[in-house]
């Protein structure tokens, strides 16, 4: 794989993919698919449906679970209802791996006396649900593709049905629908006449990329730049973690001549933004995703209420409700709906469709621009000191002298926007006052170890505690005494290293790398042992109580146990994605583990497993068990 081509811009990740980012979504709708639920995502345009999609038919083919995907797209709607019907039903055909066992020219002619609606009920009632004894799942991708053609209300409300009927016919608890598209649920069912609108199931949000969640985004990074966790977090400060903004920022890096020096990845990241995508935009738009924003705006036919609507949120705060200029101003991708409130996805849109954009667009529409009573702190910069006030608290956890200095800054921040003398509850934030006032409160900090250059993926102590041990992104370990005297230092992995651990005498080191191995070390930093076999990063290594196994887990999903010679002894399968920790109990007889699926299993040495933990909304970062065992 070249680097060039770590990062995917446009279009489908496949299964795996490096790059492909997991958020709350993926649990979500795992458990509402898995549980029978009819579930749907809907949202604006690239921000990973269709991957979201193909992640998820894996994983519930692996299940057991039979899985069909129609692309709406490839049917079309400059078709005739029969025409229509009959493409849904062969792709289903083809989907469920019918299409040699049912002729589907005879089956449709055989019933064409049906409306064809009628045809796709027998086709689900005589043909799927009784060739499969499984759960069934039908995901219709691209649906705001039919959006307009005008018999899709029948279609939906069939959909409906097929919910409905489930209290008559037990087999329909075996099948279930996923919608995904640039819709809203009041788009699928609008006629009147109709009994009932489209009101059910579960609405799955898709958010943009997390910090935390962007892991694999990293390790792309990690060629450009001694602290790609520092690049990554100014791409989304800029990107909000839209999805096809931040894959085109990260490849934009990738692609760049020269690396980001140490210590400029603000300037060198804002540098990229503004030359490769703000200015000069519209010819710069490869693939095309910003065009298509300012489209589904100006060709709008509330042209004038969306950009009216869209000056507001520029300009001061917006509560979000559910009137239709709302919806498909959040739809365009634009805005998002926060804390109740409509804010502008992100620096980019911000940068591009800005106050100017706004205002000649109103002129090109024939309307008055709208002008703020009275001149107030913008939006944007009191999100922007609360945002920083926001930071130095999660940053108090683990750096607390530098998130006192972040407070320092919001607290300047807010004194610029005040007047002098002004009262309290006059002011536009009082955040930065209180992330202050608790981290003066609580600030513990005794001392500091600075010359280790990038960033520090983990830390531990010896056993006797008289020794520190850390690692980070350049594959690099330190020993430290107390005092923060350096006492050894040696060169571990080609990049980054996640995990390190003194084995339990206190005379090795054992650490995981990126390069999916795990290497054992004497203090002198001389390597006893390697540890090949996993396929990815590897993300946990862990010695036994008495120090004589290692268990290691990482990105392939496979927890492995070793002897210290490097001889791999068992596997430990069972996650459907990577495992984040593995740990042995006190006794050294059972293994457990935590997985991004969101689960904890817990494991016999002899591979079998004994029990699963379920429960957690989200990937499970760490796992050890208690004293007692």
């Amino acid at each position: 794989m070249s680097d060039c081509n770590y990062y995917k811009v446009g279009g489908s990740l496949e299964y795996q993919h490096p790059t492909y980012v997991v958020r709350q979504a993926d649990f979500d709708l795992y458990e509402g698919l898995q549980n029978g639920e009819f579930c749907y995502v809907l949202n604006s345009r690239q921000m990973g449906k269709s991957s979201l999609r193909v992640q998820m038919m894996k994983k519930l083919k692996e299940q057991g679970i039979k899985c069909a995907s129609i692309d709406m797209t490839r049917i079309g709607n400059h078709v005739t209802p029969s025409e229509w019907y009959a493409g849904v039903i062969s792709e289903l055909l083809r989907g469920f791996g019918l299409s040699r066992k049912v002729d589907f020219s005879s089956w449709w002619r055989q019933r064409e006396l049906l409306p064809p609606l009628q045809r796709l009920r027998e086709l689900i009632e005589d043909v799927l649900l009784v060739e499969f004894s499984q759960k069934l799942v039908i995901f219709i991708d691209e649906i705001d593709s039919i959006i307009k053609i005008k018999f899709k209300e029948d279609f939906f409300a069939f959909i409906r049905a097929c919910y409905n009927q489930r209290v008559d016919n037990p087999d329909y608890n075996r099948l279930t629908f996923c919608l995904l598209g640039v819709a809203t649920p009041s788009d699928l069912i609008e006629d009147k006449n109709l009994s009932t609108p489209f009101n059910i199931g579960r609405a799955i949000e898709l958010t943009g990329f997390q910090l935390h969640e962007a892991t694999p985004l990293i390790e792309g990074l990690a060629v450009k730049s001694n602290n790609p966790e520092a690049v990554l977090r100014e791409v989304l400060a800029w990107t909000g973690g839209q999805p096809f903004l931040t894959q085109k920022v990260c490849k934009l890096i990738l692609s760049a001549c020269e690396t980001i020096p140490d210590g400029e990845e603000v300037e060198w990241v804002e540098k990229l933004v503004r030359s490769r995508i703000i200015e000069n935009w519209e010819t710069q738009d490869e693939p095309e995703h910003l065009r298509t924003i300012r489209d589904r705006i100006l060709w709008s036919q509330r042209q004038g209420q969306l950009l009216q609507l869209y000056q507001h949120v520029q300009t001061g705060e917006v509560k979000a409700n559910d009137k239709p200029e709302h919806m498909e101003l959040r739809l365009s991708g634009l805005v998002v709906k926060q804390q109740g409130k409509l804010r502008v996805y992100n620096r980019i849109y911000g940068s591009i469709f800005n106050q100017s954009w706004v205002e000649n667009a109103l002129a090109e529409a024939g309307l008055v621009p709208e002008v703020a009573e009275t001149p107030t702190s913008s939006e944007a910069e009191i999100q922007f000191i609360e945002q920083v006030a926001s930071k130095a608290l999660k940053q108090f956890e683990n750096q607390q002298i530098e998130a006192l200095f972040l407070a320092m800054q919001a607290g300047q921040e807010l004194k610029a926007l005040v007047r002098d003398s002004c009262p309290l509850q006059d002011y536009p934030t009082t955040a930065p006052l209180l992330a202050l006032q608790t981290i003066l409160d609580n600030i513990r900090e005794r001392n500091q170890f600075k010359s280790y250059p990038g960033i520090v993926y983990d830390v531990c102590f010896s056993p006797n505690g008289q020794y520190i041990a850390t690692t980070g992104n350049n594959g690099i370990v330190l020993i430290w005494n107390l005092s923060g005297q350096q006492l050894a230092r040696w060169s571990t992995h080609q990049n980054i290293v996640y995990d390190l651990s003194f084995s339990p005498d206190g005379q090795k080191i054992l650490t995981a790398g990126q390069d999916g191995i795990a290497r054992l070390w004497n203090l002198s930093g001389q390597q006893i042992a390697q540890f090949n076999g996993h396929r990815g990063s590897l993300w946990c290594a862990s010695f036994s109580p008495n120090g004589q196994q290692i268990a290691t887990a990482g990105r392939d999903g496979i927890a492995r146990l070793w002897n210290l010679s490097g001889q791999e002894i068992a596997q430990f399968k069972g996650h459907h994605l990577g495992v984040w920790s593995v740990s042995f109990s006190p006794n050294g007889q059972l293994i457990a583990t935590a997985g991004v699926d969101g689960t904890v299993r817990v494991w016999k040495l002899s591979e079998q497993q004994l029990c699963q933990f379920k429960g957690h909304h989200g990937e499970v970062w760490s796992v050890s068990f208690s004293p007692d065992g």
